[in-house]
């Protein structure tokens, strides 16, 4: 893509790339990220984060003969008037799972920062931010930003609410979804892991006793 724009350039004029990355590109710096802030260490949470911030890398390493324009969106949800979504992926999958009632559940720290924007505001942002032509070689983060983030707590209740709110043909209320804190669950992890261990070591002790003593059985 990049050599491409590169060779599109012809006399006076010089093609602007506009390329669509995502805030996660940043991998796991600490602290306040800003548009320009790029981890190529390779601390990234999976291979997601690392294309992105490899693409971006190749982009910037471009800078002289190739202007350019990021853009940064975080966690991108439906429509902010009529909730339309192209895919149910991401958050979309445990919350069809609450609506259905098959999770009572869910893994997760209430009050976890969770930064979602609306699909329009983000498209919006792009088209009105690429209009800005001479201000080249600049990233943009298309967030919900710190203070305006939301949390697991109020989608998973926003969820409920709706569901409980339109639902029709005598289905049976949803409860609030129960959040368990990943401290809760590592001790029930390691209680059922050393409870497996002790039901193995005795269905162990009781073959090596049949096959000592098969009068007893």
């Amino acid at each position: 893509i990049i050599e491409l724009t590169e060779q599109a350039n012809y006399g006076a004029r010089t093609t602007h790339l506009h390329h669509v990355s995502t805030a996660y590109a940043a991998g796991d710096i600490v602290g306040t990220v800003s548009p320009d802030s790029l981890d190529i260490a390779g601390n990234f949470r999976n291979t997601y984060e690392q294309s992105k911030a490899e693409a971006e890398a190749l982009i910037r390493s471009a800078a002289g003969s190739l202007p350019f324009t990021i853009y940064r969106p975080s966690c991108i949800v439906g429509d902010s008037v009529t909730g339309q979504i192209s895919g149910f992926n991401l958050m979309y999958i445990i919350c069809r799972y609450v609506a259905k009632g098959l999770i009572e559940a869910v893994l997760g720290t209430p009050d976890a920062p969770c930064d979602i924007v609306p699909v329009d505001y983000v498209s919006d942002s792009i088209a009105q931010l690429s209009k800005l032509r001479a201000q080249k070689n600049a990233a943009y983060h298309l967030c919900a930003g710190s203070g305006r983030e939301s949390n697991p707590r109020e989608i998973l209740d926003a969820v409920v609410g709706l569901f409980n709110r339109y639902q029709k043909g005598g289905l049976r209320l949803l409860r609030q979804t129960a959040l368990i804190s990943p401290e809760v669950f590592a001790l029930a992890h390691h209680g059922l892991s050393v409870s497996r261990q002790i039901a193995i070591q005795g269905v162990n002790s009781l073959e090596k006793i049949r096959h000592r003593r098969p009068e007893l059985f």
